[in-house]
């Protein structure tokens, strides 16, 4: 996924039949699965067939406002993080800081593991091995929005990559299938979440680190705390 500043950023090529599928999906994911493509299944084919499935599931799950789910943010992200960082043994490089107890938000626990994880699993390929390279924070503002933020310490990304981030087959990397960001996408517009990246600084140590930032803003269950637009909000 893009993340960083390598080489020159690329588009995937779809795999046949993956643009109609997006429109009109039909088919188990057995069958699916084979019309994303019709060569021997190399890491790349497997990769982009597992996103393309993604796709697929993310197609087919569209739920009204009313059922969607409501979960307490700060606990969940807490446990998924948790897990991730048991599973990559990433110890001191990942800083948690949770600011909104007892928040709840308009989003599926599941959803938000895949999201979370495909945040993390980017920050965790261009960030340093440094003390505090990742950052998970959360936010909650009275009667505004509740904020989830993954930061990384990595490098600045090229302008041709920052402005396709959300595209699919997007990539800066020539072994990605350039669906990950655009499935985080998808999901939380489900939800009527919004996310975007920015260039931003944060402490290490006693240092402050430019690094790339990916900022997740959740509507709340309640009317009354609907989130602000982002393009209305100052990262600075």
């Amino acid at each position: 996924e893009p993340g960083g500043p390598r080489g020159a950023a690329t588009v995937a090529d779809p795999p046949e039949g993956i643009l109609a599928m997006q429109v009109e999906i039909e088919g188990t994911p057995d069958q699916l699965a084979g019309i994303t493509g019709r060569q021997g299944p190399t890491g790349l084919d497997l990769a982009r067939r597992v996103d393309v499935l993604d796709v697929v599931r993310v197609e087919q799950s569209g739920e009204s406002a009313a059922e969607r789910d409501e979960v307490e943010l700060d606990a969940q992200a807490a446990a998924l993080c948790a897990d991730w960082v048991g599973q990559h043994g990433a110890g001191a490089r990942v800083r948690l800081s949770w600011n909104a107890p007892e928040t709840e938000v308009y989003f599926s626990t599941e959803h938000l593991r895949r999201v979370l994880v495909n945040l993390l699993d980017n920050a965790a390929r261009y960030a340093s091995q440094r003390e505090g390279a990742i950052q998970v924070t959360t936010h909650a503002v009275d009667y505004g929005p509740v904020m989830l933020m993954v930061w990384s310490d990595g490098p600045a990304m090229e302008p041709s990559v920052r402005r396709h981030l959300f595209e699919p087959f997007f990539s800066s990397e020539s072994r990605s299938s350039g669906l990950g960001l655009f499935i985080c996408r998808e999901l939380c517009e489900r939800h009527g979440a919004e996310i975007a990246y920015e260039r931003t600084q944060r402490a290490q140590g006693d240092v402050l680190v430019d690094g790339n930032e990916f900022f997740l803003s959740f509507q709340r269950p309640r009317a009354s705390d609907s989130m602000l637009p982002l393009d209305a909000m100052d990262f600075q």
